[in-house]
């Protein structure tokens, strides 16, 4: 017998499976997203399926369906649509998964969608781009989120960028003596306050080595934390492992 939760785990994989795709957690729940945005949101299905999927064709007719209504918090005028299913609910799978890739394709950046359609990469079959030579010493990735440290690690390792050092924030200085450093990324996003002052010490014990501040959710911590030496290059509101965040770490690195 198929079990809602068994199907929320196919949903959550198929989502996985879109070019560029990930999960968070940033409300305790589990998002999936791409390019530092959310296109969609799986319940876990113990007690049940629920969903959340950007629909900006298909909006209107799918809430015609009884199991959809108009996401909570505004997203509903935006063209998000809700659904929820009982334990014992029929769930029509099939039109969730066009759903899904509905939802993917209005959020996924254009080069994304291009791989998604299987076209030409930007250089000929032949001449492959070659892989960054991984540089020498390490790069030190402060959070207490620990997907968002694992999505960094990997991240950086992928890009060649240097040895991942993955720290908690009460663990970081521990972690500058084992290494030697040439760039650190702070994430503010779970403990802001404690995050800067812990990476406005370490802009001050670094140098002139880069730091990059991540995760940040205001204008003021954005503020404080590139006032805090030059060598920060930036506060971001996207985690450590996202895209704009690993782009501007290998800037620093030159």
């Amino acid at each position: 017998m198929t079990t809602t939760k068994s199907i929320a785990d196919q949903l959550r994989k198929a989502a996985l499976a879109y070019p560029g795709a990930y999960e968070e957690t940033p409300w305790g729940e589990r998002v999936t997203k791409v390019n530092g945005k959310i296109f969609a949101f799986f319940g876990r299905g113990d007690r049940g399926l629920s969903f959340s999927l950007k629909l900006p064709n298909s909006n209107a007719l799918a809430l015609t369906f009884p199991f959809a209504s108009p996401t909570a918090y505004g997203l509903g005028k935006s063209g998000w649509v809700s659904g929820s299913f009982k334990p014992d609910e029929d769930v029509p799978v099939g039109l969730i998964l066009e759903w899904l890739d509905e939802s993917y394709r209005a959020i996924a950046p254009k080069k994304l969608l291009k791989e998604l359609e299987g076209g030409s990469p930007t250089k000929a079959p032949e001449k492959p781009a070659k892989k960054r030579a991984k540089k020498k010493g390490a790069v030190l990735v402060v959070s207490d989120d620990e997907l968002r440290l694992d999505r960094a690690g990997k991240a950086i390792e992928e890009r060649g960028l240097g040895q991942p050092l993955l720290a908690p924030i009460d663990e970081a200085f521990g972690q500058l003596a084992k290494k030697k450093l040439q760039a650190a990324v702070v994430d503010l996003g779970r403990r802001p306050a404690d995050a800067l002052e812990l990476g406005i010490q370490l802009a001050h014990a670094l140098g002139k080595t880069p730091l990059v501040f991540a995760g940040a959710r205001d204008t003021a911590t954005v503020k404080r934390a590139r006032a805090a030496a030059k060598s920060v290059r930036a506060a971001f509101r996207e985690a450590p492992g996202d895209p704009k965040v690993i782009s501007e770490l290998e800037a620093a690195l030159g």
